[in-house]
């Protein structure tokens, strides 16, 4: 199956997905997976949830569940996921390496690939994740997303720091061989214009800025945005053999990476108590370990901010030898505003996550 026909088969899923969708995972879950399950789902103008599902066995049919596939999402920490391809496909067309040491001019640290890409699925790292924005630029980003097809996701800012978009990338350098560097200057860039099909754009009653509530919505159309459909599809070309792929990776690089996005930020040499086993694995672990975690591997991606909570998983099923890519997101914002920190991840969020991941997986398991 060619990635044309794997994108055309999203699009036919989703003018049936909606009412039949609905309840396709709650009859797997337990009792008290349901309750949360249903209050979602049941509610979408409050909590917007949508989600893709592809078991990889059998038909590998795609189901998708998205009312209103133009709706916004804000995709926060998920644009890491192809950031750091994006880096790697960099690196082997320039010849470096993952442990060539490198340094961001005006930054602290002198780091490497290796050590960003390991921090960015880890920990989510915000820093690392800049650290190669800076490298790649607004240009390179939108261009290599164009090459992959993805035409429905724009990658502009950086997370978390001031003048996140600045459209001047500051020099890079990079160590070779023995005292030699390979430097990339400082650039000006072009930023991509907004998306055209995504409209709804202005969200919420209103914000918070500095300690002022501004009563308006609030416009995300200069942010980041990364549509379900690409999330999935990026997952799919990295992780499923059968699907053509228009990634620039090597076989070592796809290992380092499948290392990277299933481990624990334990094994990466992160305190427990600050992260713990299920700190960035939303579905299946959701608000608490999950009680079967040497039975499953997951490979993913999270984003959180805004009261949006984002998923990309890769799941294998050790225990039935089956494997599935499953993406959702969900906003947890009952009150409207925006930036006041005031969002209902652990009631709602992380509980409706780990019970529609766990609900996945025992469908999985009895197909």
């Amino acid at each position: 199956m060619n990635l044309k026909n794997i994108t055309l088969l999203f699009i036919i899923s989703t003018l049936f997905a909606c009412s039949s969708q609905k309840a396709l995972f709650y009859k797997y879950a337990d009792s008290a997976d349901k309750v949360i399950i249903k209050k979602v789902l049941d509610q979408d103008e409050i909590y917007q949830a949508a989600y893709m599902f592809t078991p990889l066995f059998g038909s590998q049919k795609t189901i998708i569940y998205q009312p209103d596939e133009f709706r916004y999402f804000y995709p926060a920490s998920t644009v890491k996921f192809p950031i750091a391809l994006m880096a790697i496909e960099k690196m082997n067309e320039e010849k470096l390496g993952l442990d060539n040491f490198f340094f961001v001019e005006g930054d602290s640290i002198i780091t490497s690939l290796r050590k960003e890409i390991t921090k960015i699925f880890a920990v989510s790292d915000n820093d690392a994740y800049n650290r190669l924005f800076e490298w790649l630029g607004q240009e390179e980003i939108d261009r290599r997303l164009k090459n992959w097809g993805m035409t429905n996701t724009r990658i502009i800012h950086r997370l978390s720091t001031p003048n996140s978009g600045d459209s001047i990338t500051r020099k890079v350098m990079f160590r070779t061989d023995g005292l030699n560097q390979r430097v990339y200057d400082s650039k000006l860039n072009v930023i991509p214009k907004p998306l055209a099909g995504i409209i709804k754009t202005s969200l919420g009653t209103g914000y918070m800025m500095a300690d002022s509530l501004v009563v308006s919505p609030m416009d995300f159309s200069n942010k980041n945005f990364m549509a379900l459909t690409d999330l999935h599809l990026l997952m799919t070309q990295l992780m499923a053999t059968t699907t053509p792929s228009k990634l620039k990776i090597t076989a070592s690089d796809k290992e380092f990476l499948k290392d990277v996005m299933s481990a624990s930020p334990k094994s990466k040499g992160y305190d427990e108590a600050h992260y713990p086993d299920n700190y960035v694995k939303f579905l299946i672990k959701g608000a608490s370990v999950f009680n079967e975690n040497n039975s499953i591997i997951i490979y993913n991606k999270v984003g959180q901010a805004y009261g949006f909570l984002t998923d990309c998983s890769y799941v294998l099923d050790k225990k039935s030898g089956k494997a599935f890519i499953m993406t959702a997101t969900i906003l947890v914002n009952s009150d409207g505003i925006f930036n006041d920190d005031h969002y209902e991840y652990d009631e709602v969020g992380f509980p409706f996550m780990g019970a529609l991941g766990r609900a996945a997986l025992e469908r999985v398991r009895g197909m």
